[in-house]
């Protein structure tokens, strides 16, 4: 963590500020030297008159972590947090020794709830239960802020952690229990939430073998969806439905989710849904329709080596 005097410093050169004129009329330049590398501590009279020729409150220079540190801090892990999957090697461990000396630090505000958040999430890939109570500690900064989507996207982060460990029920369990947390509030507003719930409900009725409520909860997603033209989780709740309709065996729905499928993925140019498309029709044929040389020359005519080894991301919250 930065002392007084490095914060001291650190501001003045960002303002292009030398010694002399930082010190102005009340100090010495010797004495504002001694400061800045912490062999004398000032006094609250001096502190106030530093603040004041930097143009910050007091309180930034005081404090172990400034809010200016903070925003400095948000910038470096946003950009590391953000790195497409595809091109991802080392942002996430970055991100973790980057934010993990100020852990202790982030209690307050939203810096700190975004900068925990991003650590946890990170931090997940490699310790699943650390990375839980940090989500707890985060929902509740984010509900404090009154940030009820963030607060949102935390409780479905909270649900999948037992998913990944395959206790399905647990999972559904706590995501039941988030959104009916967030639909007593008026202020869960947000329709993209709503569909992220959606199709992670549907999820996990369809592993606990609730194939009804499942199969409810994604059709009245999908219906969503389409009156309101939001196209966030429509190509995962399309897959879903595909998938629904070939255990069913209803050729009818599979035909016609694979057709949204295909028209969603011309539109959006998206690989992941041309890939599933092929992959779904290859298992159709193979396992419904015994029809084994189609689904062989269907095969064949993907090259397997095209495939972007990154193609298909990680299921994550």
């Amino acid at each position: 963590m930065p002392t007084l005097g490095e914060r001291i410093r650190k501001l003045r050169k960002q303002q292009n500020m030398t010694l002399e004129t930082l010190a102005g009329t009340e100090l010495t330049k010797g004495m504002l030297s001694l400061i800045e590398n912490n062999k004398a501590n000032p006094s609250m009279e001096s502190l106030n008159y530093i603040a004041g020729r930097l143009n910050v409150d007091v309180t930034d220079l005081l404090e172990e972590v400034s809010n200016i540190e903070l925003r400095e801090l948000l910038e470096k892990a946003e950009i590391l947090f953000s790195t497409n999957y595809e091109d991802l090697t080392n942002e996430h461990e970055q991100l973790i020794e980057l934010v993990k000396p100020y852990v202790p630090k982030l209690t307050k505000g939203y810096e700190a709830a975004r900068l925990l958040e991003m650590y946890s999430r990170c931090l997940s890939l490699i310790n699943i239960d650390d990375s839980e109570n940090l989500l707890k500690r985060v929902a509740v900064m984010y509900e404090q802020l009154n940030l009820t989507t963030k607060q949102g996207d935390i409780g479905a982060s909270l649900a999948v952690i037992p998913y990944m460990k395959h206790q399905y029920q647990e999972s559904l369990d706590i995501l039941l229990k988030e959104r009916a947390k967030l639909e007593a509030n008026p202020l869960w507003i947000d329709p993209l939430s709503h569909l992220d719930y959606d199709y992670l409900e549907a999820t996990l009725y369809f592993a606990v073998g609730r194939y009804d409520d499942a199969i409810r909860v994604m059709e009245k997603a999908i219906q969503y969806s389409n009156k309101h033209k939001i196209f966030k989780q429509v190509d995962n709740l399309y897959r879903l439905a595909a998938a629904q309709a070939m255990m069913a065996e209803d050729e009818i729905k599979i035909e016609h989710y694979l057709n949204k499928l295909l028209a969603y993925s011309e539109f959006a140019d998206d690989e992941d849904s041309k890939i599933f498309i092929y992959y779904a029709n290859i298992h159709y044929l193979n396992s419904f329709k015994k029809m084994y040389e189609e689904a062989d020359h269907l095969y064949n005519t993907l090259s397997i080596k095209s495939i972007n080894k990154k193609l298909f991301t990680p299921f994550s919250y």
